[in-house]
């Protein structure tokens, strides 16, 4: 009788060993496999990625497969630079604002510096001559298109220069919250797109060119833009 009651204790602690361990390993597979894919791989992905080749299609991939069988080397210039994993997103020959040589490729590489933007001004007050500078680097917009201060919808205004054209928005919201519901509906107008893992920003491609939105502070900024060089460009000298 003492025999079959330990028997019996014994079986119950060998089921409760299975079920921690089964517990343990799901846990552990969430907690690891899923935050480790998200802040490793998907960010990885994006930052390192040239705005160029982001949403190339299929008839792009086409174009280059016939120059790789016919043996075709890409020259010195227009190699693409290493990335380091371990140094965060790479950087390229040139990459700071307006310093683009002769004869080296254009930049349109999306770093962390240029989505993140910690270390650009805060934008502040309502007046849209403030928050859409008449005047960003290279590119310029008409002073009077647009002009005053913000109203409810976001305000729009097309700049030019270097031969590129850009749609550039600023919209004011109530709280933190109803601007990123803004960059979520300006994702939704994209036929494809890649937000950041706490949707602070966003890049997608539309029939219009390629779309970059931020949010600082309770603003949200969009540019959208057919050059991606010109888009990285803007980005750099826009203050905010």
């Amino acid at each position: 009788m003492l025999n079959s009651s330990v028997d019996v204790v014994q079986g119950g602690s060998d089921v409760l060993d299975k079920l921690k361990k089964v517990m343990n390993a799901d846990v552990g597979k969430v907690l690891n496999a899923d935050v480790g894919k998200v802040l490793k791989t998907d960010v990885g992905k994006l930052l390192k990625t040239d705005l160029a080749d982001l949403f190339a299609d299929e008839a792009s991939a086409a174009e280059e497969a016939p120059k790789k069988v016919a043996g075709t080397m890409p020259s010195k210039a227009a190699d693409a630079p290493k990335a380091d994993d371990d140094n965060g997103p790479p950087t390229v020959p040139g990459d700071g604002p307006n310093s683009q040589m002769p004869g080296q490729p254009a930049q349109t590489r999306l770093t962390e510096d240029i989505a993140v933007r910690k270390d650009y001004e805060r934008p502040y007050g309502q007046e849209i001559s403030n928050l859409l500078p008449i005047n960003v680097g290279e590119f310029s917009r008409p002073a009077n298109e647009p002009a005053g201060a913000l109203a409810t919808d976001p305000a729009r205004a097309f700049y030019a220069g270097g031969g590129a054209k850009l749609e550039v928005e600023v919209g004011s919201y109530w709280d933190e919250d109803e601007a990123l519901a803004r960059i979520r509906v300006l994702e939704e107008k994209c036929a494809s797109s890649k937000p950041s893992p706490d949707g602070t920003w966003m890049v997608g491609k539309s029939d219009k060119g390629i779309t970059f939105a931020w949010l600082r502070e309770h603003y949200v900024f969009a540019a959208t833009t057919q050059d991606a060089a010109a888009l990285i460009r803007f980005l750099k000298t826009f203050p905010y």
